[in-house]
């Protein structure tokens, strides 16, 4: 009906009228461009609001309420922009992000960081690295979608500003003395205030991670070991780390081969070197300790077999009578006659008494 109504030139009220996305979009690009967010997020609105969706809008509009310090809304879009299949970025766009899906994790994070909530941003960032990496195996090329330069503008403005790299560094020294006292809880407080203001930063991830060794929580320090890898994979520090949290686990196979790798990237490292040293005496150690429990094992079952036949033996000779007890439990024929004359003439004076009495 709307078709036939349009043909001959008249217009369905019915259905609502949409401007062209490239309009709206153009608009939204001049405002951010004079970083007016709010105007901004109202064009940006608009573009969500089309029936024809794209993750696009949903990122962008993010980025607004981000900078409008709207964190529980952005964390929505974010969540939104994931649902859409992922597609390549220009990497321009968002440092270290190629997909879509890495840029919206990266605001994510931050999102996350401003409400508080450190082992959800922490997730998001092993999320988009782990997305990175994954793109750089398989040595997928980039597509461009169109980002606007503006976009770019606001990007740079998620970079950890100089004061708040200072002020995470203060955190960081205190978490250090902290530390050294073995107060593992109040220094892993000062590393995660630290990474409230820098969450890029290794070094606080690595001090954070030998906190929670020490602590035994080996599932958090694992997530921070990780980051360190991903943010300084030419650094021995991360595959050190993993190679204590694996041996803590048990896993020695697992430990060498991280240990490995960092003696790779720091040949002259003294700690993983001795590390190292320390696994192979162990292995040595329980080779040897698993050999003599074995001979031991053989010895005290030959002792126990030698034991049992001497039993065996003792309880043959306790419940089987000797010679002379056989002897002295069977009687002669000799013996038996003077029992049998003796009953007899006992029997006859008895007789004999009995007719005596009778007689008087």
């Amino acid at each position: 009906m709307s078709g036939l109504l349009n043909f001959l030139g008249f217009k369905d009220e019915s259905e609502p009228q949409y401007r062209d996305p490239r309009d709206i979009l153009a608009d939204a690009s001049e405002q951010l461009e004079n970083k007016d967010y709010e105007k901004a997020l109202e064009y940006f609105d608009e573009l969500c609001s089309l029936p024809v969706q794209s993750a696009l809008p949903f990122l962008s509009r993010a980025t607004c309420k981000i900078q409008l310090g709207l964190w529980e809304e952005a964390v929505k879009d974010c969540n939104k922009v994931l649902l859409f299949l992922n597609s390549d970025i220009d990497e321009n766009i968002a440092e270290g992000c190629t997909t879509i899906h890495s840029a919206a994790l990266v605001r994510l994070a931050k999102a996350y960081k401003e409400l508080g909530k450190m082992e959800d941003a922490q997730g998001c960032m092993i999320r988009r690295d782990a997305i990175e990496e994954k793109k750089r195996t398989r040595g997928d090329g980039n597509m461009k979608n169109g980002f606007t330069k503006s976009q770019k503008l606001v990007d740079s403005e998620f970079q950890t500003s100089e004061h708040e790299k200072q002020e995470a560094e203060k955190h960081r020294e205190k978490g250090n003395v902290l530390y050294k006292l073995k107060k593992y809880k109040e220094a892993l407080e000062e590393y995660r205030a630290g990474l409230g203001l820098d969450i890029m930063n290794e070094r606080l991830h690595s001090n954070a991670c030998l906190c929670l060794i020490q602590l035994n929580d080996l599932e958090m320090a694992t997530r921070h070991a990780n980051q360190c890898c991903a943010l300084q994979p030419n650094w021995a520090k991360g595959p050190y780390l993993l190679g204590r949290i694996e041996y803590m686990r048990g896993n020695q196979s697992g430990a060498k081969d991280q240990l490995k790798k960092a003696l790779t990237l720091d040949p002259k490292n003294t700690a993983v070197k001795n590390m190292l040293k320390d696994l192979d005496k162990g292995n040595e150690n329980n080779s040897k300790k698993e050999q003599g429990n074995n001979l031991r094992n053989r010895k005290n079952q030959k002792k126990q077999t030698t034991a049992n036949k001497e039993n065996e033996n003792d309880t043959k000779k306790d419940t089987e009578p000797t010679e002379d007890i056989k002897q002295m439990m069977t009687p002669d024929q000799n013996t038996l006659k003077n029992i049998s004359i003796d009953i007899c003439a006992a029997l006859l004076g008895v007789l004999l008494t009995w007719l005596a009495v009778r007689k008087l």
